[in-house]
């Protein structure tokens, strides 16, 4: 999924790629001749085993069924789109609503989710992303959000196991950019603390050397609703009792917009002619700085998108009059 190495006008900046790039290679495997004996009969019964055991389970029309399993961010995903749904519906009417109350029609789907999330919390408190892997942050806030958003108690142990383990880790303030957005669209922090994303990188072409298509489909998947949300800010009113400010170091509210750079880049990650990192931090202060000429709010729609108050409508109106619709020319 790259625009190509080919490509005349193509200009690259990092050096781990293209022809005669100068990063890391691949070593080819080692020759079967060149193993210890001892290492290649125990490498063979290992073989065989996985052999045996995958004929067993096979059944005897000839195919395999397995279950697809993930980590519990899927699951607690889930239930902050649930409670965003259920905001959308019923906080019109009343604005001081819980989220996925009993009588929501969410309620029961959001319930069972929240008790798989359980049912994989870690002995230390926290969640992990892969089967024995250690605590990770963003699938741990997102978890005890999940779970407190369905009615599970903050006195709980297990959910003052989990708060405990999250603060150690450095807290809500720790989490990526994309649970960032989750936390904006239920009121949790402010959409101004959430990377800048504009739409407008759907229009860099394909010869520039950071644009959509350099990108794997995946991250496309993900960057270009990002960019919807960013410019739309829709959001509703999580109640105080459902809200998770005990998870963050000092506040949502003191919550750096800047992110720090990730620790666990691996060696081709870091090797690049320019410092990545520090070119996205300058271009989000540029476009993030941008978007505050409305008063914090969006030039695209109202920032409550789901709300039909009127005040909020009428403020609206006078900001994107002011904006002149700029934000997605």
């Amino acid at each position: 999924m790259s625009s190509g190495w080919l490509e005349s006008r193509r200009i690259r900046f990092d050096a781990s790629h293209g022809p005669g790039g100068s990063g890391p290679t691949l070593q080819p495997s080692t020759a079967w001749d060149d193993l210890d004996e001892a290492f290649r009969e125990r490498l063979e019964r290992a073989i065989g085993r996985s052999r045996d055991h995958l004929l067993s389970i096979q059944h005897d029309e000839g195919y395999w069924v397995g279950e697809l399993e993930g980590d519990t961010i899927l699951e607690s995903e889930y239930i902050l789109l649930l409670a965003f749904l259920d905001g959308c519906e019923r906080q019109a009417r009343d604005p001081d609503r819980r989220l996925l109350e009993p009588d929501s029609p969410w309620a029961e789907k959001a319930r069972r989710a929240a008790n798989y999330i359980l049912q994989k919390q870690l002995p230390t408190g926290g969640w992990a992303i892969y089967p024995g892997g250690p605590l990770e942050i963003s699938a741990s806030v997102k978890a005890y959000f999940a779970l407190k958003l369905t009615g599970h108690s903050p006195d709980a142990e297990y959910m003052a196991r989990a708060r405990r383990a999250i603060l150690e880790a450095g807290g809500a303030e720790r989490v990526n950019s994309f649970t960032r957005f989750y936390l904006a669209l239920l009121g949790v922090i402010s959409y101004d603390k959430c990377p800048a994303v504009p739409p407008e990188l759907v229009l860099l072409p394909p010869w520039m050397p950071f644009n959509i298509y350099e990108m794997s489909s995946w991250s496309r998947t993900i960057i270009v609703p990002l960019s919807l949300l960013w410019a739309f800010r829709p959001a509703v009113r999580v109640a105080p009792s459902q809200n998770i400010r005990e998870l963050f170091v000092r506040s949502p509210e003191e919550l750096p917009k800047t992110m720090t750079s990730p620790a666990n880049l691996d060696e081709l990650s870091r090797r690049t002619w320019i410092d990545w990192a520090r070119f996205f931090r300058t271009m989000d202060r540029v476009f993030g700085g941008g978007c505050d000429r409305c008063d914090g709010e969006p030039s695209g729609r109202p920032p409550t998108g789901c709300s039909n108050d009127s005040k909020t409508a009428t403020a609206w109106e006078r900001s994107s009059r002011r904006s002149s619709g700029a934000s997605l020319r």
